[in-house]
């Protein structure tokens, strides 16, 4: 059998018994087999009694005036307030620890690299940058030896970078000085 529940005014249904024994409705909700009158209590139906809830819903915050209409859908309403409360959730697992035979991240010389390029040169500066680049990607793939090879061939060509800017300086002053 399929029931109405009366509902601000109006009807709303039809809700089969399954439907109503899963949501427990009061037992002062008006009910009908049809959706066009005859309402009883559903505490009066004696198929219902399975699904009536014991609990007193005459509160302002559920029914208006009159305390058989009630101002919100009790389908709806009944799993939210008479749901049993969850569980505690448990305990987190802690973090997950970095390997701790990882070894720390090497230099990589990039701010220099570009800098070398930008006041030293191009040619070292630029051969510096490319060893540079290689020693995120190297470490992130974990070839540690590697990419701390890559970091001091970088560190390398940075110093050659700038030891080439001194000696070029020198000649040109010295070029400057002399033959003037």
């Amino acid at each position: 059998m399929k029931y109405y529940i009366y509902f601000k005014g109006e009807s709303k249904g039809p809700y089969t018994i399954n439907e109503l024994e899963l949501t427990r409705i009061p037992g002062n909700t008006l009910v009908s087999l049809t959706s066009e009158g005859g309402w009883t209590e559903a505490s009066k139906v004696s198929e219902l009694s399975g699904v009536i809830d014991d609990i007193d819903y005459n509160t302002q915050s559920i029914y208006s005036n009159n305390p058989t209409a009630i101002s919100a859908d009790p389908v709806k309403l009944a799993p939210a307030l008479l749901l049993p409360p969850l569980p505690p959730l448990p305990p987190l697992p802690p973090p997950t620890q970095q390997n701790i035979y990882s070894e720390p991240a090497p230099k990589s010389w990039l701010t220099e690299s570009i800098l070398s390029i930008i006041f030293c040169g191009l040619i070292f500066g630029i051969v510096s940058l490319i060893y540079a680049v290689k020693v995120d990607s190297l470490y992130a793939q974990k070839r540690y030896k590697e990419a701390n090879i890559a970091s001091s061939r970088a560190k390398l060509w940075f110093f050659l970078s700038l030891l080439s800017v001194f000696i070029f300086a020198f000649i040109y002053a010295f070029i400057g000085i002399f033959l003037n």
